[in-house]
C-alpha cells in the first residue's frame, strides 16, 4: 500500500518541464460596477468614533450562505452612547455602497437612523478614504 501511495505521488511532481513554461495568463479582470452615492446626503446622520469589537452576520435563506448585509459593532469613545457600544448595519458589496471594517480597529463613521432607530452606514457616508 506504501509503494502506490509513494508512485502515485511520485507521478504528481512537477517535471523540469513544467517549472521552464511561461505561467498561464489570465483573462483581464473586469471593471467592477462603481458605488452610486445620491446627489443629497439622507436626513437623520448620526457620527460616531468607535473601537471594532464584534460583528452580527446573518444567514440567507439556505440556512447556508452569509447575507451581504451585516451589522459591526463598535465600542464608541465619541458620539452617541460614549462608553457604550452601538450596532451599524452595513452592505460588503462595494457595487451597493457597502465597506468593510476590521477589528480591533479605530473608525469615524457616519450613519442615519431609520424609523426604528437602526444605524445604517455605507461607503457614501463613510467612504473608504476617511477610515
Amino acid at each position: 500500500m506504501l509503494t502506490a501511495f509513494l508512485a502515485a505521488f511520485a507521478a504528481a511532481q512537477i517535471s523540469p518541464a513544467d517549472l521552464a513554461a511561461p505561467p498561464p495568463l489570465y483573462p483581464e479582470r473586469r471593471a467592477r460596477p462603481a458605488c452610486a452615492c445620491p446627489a443629497e446626503a439622507p436626513a437623520n446622520l448620526t457620527a460616531i468614533e468607535g473601537l471594532v469589537v464584534d460583528a452580527e452576520v446573518t444567514l440567507g435563506a439556505d440556512g447556508r450562505s452569509v447575507n451581504d448585509r451585516q451589522a459591526t459593532i463598535f465600542e464608541v469613545a465619541s458620539g452617541i452612547n460614549p462608553g457604550g457600544r452601538v450596532k451599524i448595519w452595513h452592505s460588503t458589496i462595494e457595487a451597493q455602497c457597502g465597506v468593510t471594517f476590521e477589528y480591533g480597529r479605530k473608525y469615524k463613521i457616519v450613519a442615519r437612523q431609520d424609523d426604528e432607530g437602526l444605524l445604517e452606514t455605507d461607503a457614501c457616508l463613510t467612504p473608504p478614504s476617511k477610515l
